[in-house]
C-alpha cells in the first residue's frame, strides 16, 4: 500500500517503507487537506475508517493481515480522487 500510495501527486507516505522496519500502521498527509478533512471525506465518501494522528499531523491506516488486496486498493483509490 505505501508504494501506491506514494506514487499519488500531493500524497507523502510518513511511515517506513524498509519492509525491516515497516508495521501494517501507514501514516500519510495530503497537500492542502488537514487530516481532519481526509477523515472526514473518506468516511463520507467511501466508507473508509482512518483516524487523524496530531504530531506530526498526518491521517493513519491500521492494516493487517484481514485487510484485502481489494480494500487496499479502495483505499488508495479514494486518497487518489483526494488530490
Amino acid at each position: 500500500m505505501k508504494p501506491k500510495l506514494a506514487e499519488i501527486p500531493g500524497v507523502e507516505v510518513l511511515s517506513p517503507t524498509d519492509r525491516r522496519d515497516s508495521t501494517g500502521l501507514v501514516s500519510f498527509t495530503v497537500t492542502g487537506l488537514s487530516a481532519e478533512a481526509v477523515v472526514e471525506q473518506l468516511w463520507s465518501r467511501d466508507r473508509i475508517v482512518v483516524r487523524p494522528v496530531h504530531y506530526p499531523e498526518a491521517v493513519r491506516a491500521s492494516l493487517h493481515f484481514f485487510n484485502t488486496e481489494e480494500e487496499v486498493d479502495q483505499l488508495t483509490q479514494a486518497v487518489g480522487r483526494l488530490t
